[in-house]
């Protein structure tokens, strides 16, 4: 039989155990909100960030574009005519995926190759400009507006008007990732700086992106030599959609 005492100590060791678990229930159930909370919080976060390096990559890609359209009016007022109303196209594409944020390849590529006709406008035959897209599943979608600014680097400081130059830019796709490469010439604007550092807004923005978008999952790989300047970029797809329909 137990004494009175003894009694006493067990109710009393029991209590705190019920109050000990009651308490604990309570931490797990406010964690877990915490944690919801967080969450949400931080994914709210990356939107924003992701919103706000979208919209810095607009007024460059507007300044250069107009100032080709400029360069054409006296010139070739029809030629200008029509880079009006494909700039227009373009702007709108911008609009939307600022919101959006996603789209499929093929109009993402679709976008750049309109972006690279308008750039080039202005060059003459010294200027080589070679695209080579090998998508074989263009209905995968991905992070829009990912590469405008490795392609308007490669305008920016790999193009001469006085010597002979040139710009390659290439994609393909594997059964897991999407790789897109820029190659283009060294000019006197290069002044062989590490380009990504020294443009400041473009290439430092989109490894920004890459990190919020990819966090060690992707590759960036830049070749800075004497002539050439190279950019490899590669980026997890998700393929399964495309497979299963096949």
């Amino acid at each position: 039989m137990h004494s009175p005492l003894r009694n006493i100590l067990e109710s009393i060791i029991l209590s705190f155990l019920v109050i000990g678990f009651n308490d604990a229930l309570k931490l797990a159930f406010r964690f877990n909100k915490d944690e919801v909370s967080r969450q949400k919080s931080e994914k709210i976060y990356l939107e924003t960030q992701l919103s706000f390096l979208r919209t810095q990559i607009s007024p460059h890609f507007f300044m250069n574009t107009l100032n080709n359209i400029h360069a054409l009016i006296d010139i070739e007022p029809e030629r200008a005519q029509k880079a009006i109303i494909k700039l227009s196209n373009l702007m709108r594409y911008l609009l939307k995926q600022s919101e959006d944020g996603q789209n499929t390849i093929k109009e993402e590529f679709n976008f750049l190759m309109a972006y690279i006709d308008l750039m080039s406008l202005r060059y003459s035959d010294k200027v080589k400009i070679n695209t080579d897209f090998i998508l074989d599943y263009p209905d995968v979608k991905i992070p829009s507006l990912l590469f405008i600014s490795v392609v308007e680097n490669a305008f920016k400081y790999g193009v001469s008007y006085e010597k002979e130059s040139f710009i390659d830019i290439m994609a393909l796709q594997d059964t897991h990732n999407l790789k897109f490469i820029s190659i283009n010439s060294k000019t006197s604007n290069s002044n062989n700086k590490n380009t990504l550092s020294r443009t400041g807004v473009g290439l430092s923005n989109l490894k920004k992106q890459l990190d919020l978008l990819f966090p060690e999952k992707y590759t960036l790989k830049i070749e800075d030599k004497e002539d050439t300047y190279k950019i490899t970029i590669i980026i997890p797809v998700n393929y399964d959609k495309v497979y299963s329909n096949r």
